[in-house]
């Protein structure tokens, strides 16, 4: 009997002990996704610190993987051949470097794809005539610079360009929003979801039901179809005019 009692003590202490080993072992944590917009921000910053001071960062050090997908990376390394200058017209669309990073969401498909407009701030205004439109991939858990592009001819003086579009007026929209703000939700080149913050000044014109007046924000209807003209600048469209159509 005291037999069975110690056999049956034995076994309760090596389940307690393997029930403690398992409830203290470390947890596999999944890590953390950064926005595509924080991602860009970062690679960018990196970038311009390694090319405006000295650095002890190497080309491969600031191609990093979990930040670009591995054919951005091939082509950046061909093209700065060890020498992170070589990569300066790749990456920021010029000779000249931004005093400033900044950029905005042109696009973005949650855990797929989406677009990064670097809007940065120059000494010379005139140095932002060509802009670099990053695009990125999903690739779990990261979001990767898959493409960056640049576009010349887009921007005008003051590094505002023209805006013109039709869409869907809305307040109510999800964050990063102001829902205090109005908002153009549009489509472009046969993608939806692209999304312009309105931006209203005593210069702006309304036209509704045929009658052009100054805009009174008050006055716009949710989910309005109206195609609005103006200028875009980092933080959204200055509104030109605003015609209601339907």
């Amino acid at each position: 009997m005291k037999k069975i009692i110690a056999a049956v003590v034995v076994l309760i202490l090596v389940i307690a002990g393997i029930w403690y080993i398992a409830s203290n072992k470390e947890k596999v944590r999944t890590p953390k996704t950064i926005e595509p917009l924080d991602v860009t921000l970062g690679f960018y910053n990196d970038w311009l610190e390694a090319l405006s001071t000295s650095t002890s960062k190497t080309v491969s050090d600031l191609l990093a993987t979990s930040t670009v997908t591995g054919s951005l990376r091939d082509s950046l390394l061909a093209t700065a051949e060890g020498n992170i200058n070589n990569a300066k017209n790749a990456i920021f669309c010029g000779d000249t470097l931004p005093s400033r990073v900044r950029a905005k969401i042109v696009y973005e498909e949650a855990s797929s794809t989406a677009e990064i407009l670097l809007v940065s701030k120059y000494e010379n205004a005139s140095s932002t005539n060509i802009l670099p439109l990053v695009k990125l991939k999903f690739e779990a858990p990261f979001w990767r610079i898959d493409n960056i592009s640049c576009s010349a001819g887009d921007v005008a003086p003051a590094g505002e360009f023209d805006f013109m579009q039709t869409g869907q007026l809305l307040r109510q929209v999800p964050a990063p929003y102001n829902s205090n703000d109005w908002h153009l939700v549009y489509s472009e080149g046969g993608r939806q979801g692209f999304v312009a913050v309105l931006q209203f000044t005593p210069e702006s014109r309304c036209t509704m039901n045929g009658t052009t007046t100054p805009c009174d924000p008050m006055s716009l209807r949710e989910t309005a179809t109206a195609q609005v003209n103006g200028t875009a600048t980092e933080t959204g469209i200055n509104v030109i005019s605003l015609t209601v159509t339907e």
